[in-house]
Order: C-alpha cells, then sequence, then structure tokens
C-alpha cells in the first residue's frame, strides 16, 4: 500500500470516528436536557400543583409510557407493543432508585428518561399517556414530590 492510500484510509477512519462520537454525544445531550427538563418542572412545582409533560419536551411523540421500579423487560416491550433494545438496558428491573419514562412516536421511543426517584416519584403514575393527557398532581410526600395523574382524581 503506498503512503498516499495509507494516509488516505487513516483520514477516513479518523472522520467516521468523530462522526460517530459526534452523534452519540448529540442523542445523549438530547435526553439529557429532557431530563433536566422535566427535574425543572417538578422543582418548580409548588405542593398541590399541576404539572404538563408535554411543557417540558421540546421534541415531537404521541405517547407517554411511564414505568415504576422493578418493571422488567418483558413488561416494558409489552406496554410499548413492540420490541425495544432499550427496556434490557434500562436498569430499573433492578433498582427501586428510578422511573422510567418513554416517550413514543409513530411506534418507536424517541426519547427516554430515568429519573431519580428523588427528583420526583412517578411510580404511582405508572401507565400509559397519550400528549394531550400527560398532566399530573405533584405533592410532597416526606420530603419527595409524588406525582399522580390528574385523571385518578
Amino acid at each position: 500500500m503506498t503512503p498516499k492510500k495509507i494516509r488516505l484510509l487513516l483520514f477516513s477512519s479518523v472522520v467516521l470516528a468523530a462522526l460517530t462520537l459526534g452523534a452519540f454525544a448529540w442523542e445523549r445531550a438530547q435526553g439529557r436536557k429532557a431530563h433536566d427538563s422535566i427535574v425543572a418542572l417538578l422543582a418548580s412545582a409548588k405542593d398541590g400543583a399541576e404539572i404538563d409533560i408535554a411543557q417540558a419536551t421540546g421534541f415531537a411523540w404521541d405517547r407517554l409510557h411511564v414505568f415504576a421500579p422493578y418493571t422488567p423487560a418483558s413488561v416494558i416491550e409489552g406496554e410499548l407493543g413492540f420490541a425495544w433494545p432499550g427496556a434490557a438496558k434500562s436498569g430499573i428491573s433492578g433498582t427501586d432508585s428510578i422511573c422510567l419514562l418513554v416517550f413514543v412516536a409513530n411506534k418507536q421511543v424517541v426519547e427516554q428518561v430515568k429519573l431519580a426517584r428523588r427528583f420526583g416519584d412517578f411510580a404511582p403514575a405508572a401507565g400509559t399517556y397519550a400528549r394531550d393527557r400527560a398532566r399530573f398532581r405533584v405533592t410532597r410526600r416526606d420530603g419527595v414530590f409524588q406525582v399522580a395523574p390528574l385523571a385518578a382524581e
């Protein structure tokens, strides 16, 4: 192989690696933004306030699936109605410290938020919500915000 071909191959490899890392970083930043927006919405809520999750998201979605701690991947995929590799990777099935919020559009997961229960406990709100119905009441119990669907009132 000539030195010119080696340099071209090396340059191409570096560009491909940079693009891959950039795409990964952008995807993580989007997820972090959704997480931070939901945490900020909860932090600004007063006891007894109503919150609308759609206001905290800057992306398109049709349904919100809320999963409580210890939910197995098979249950997550059953609720979603399709296979999703992120269900097993979420880690929710083995911990009681997080709830999982999964945003879906056109039968595809467009975003997931692993929310520590110390920021807001969505376990009482486990279920599926259309975008226009993803409204909840926030109440403070034992120093933690409990999040419950308005429809349950």
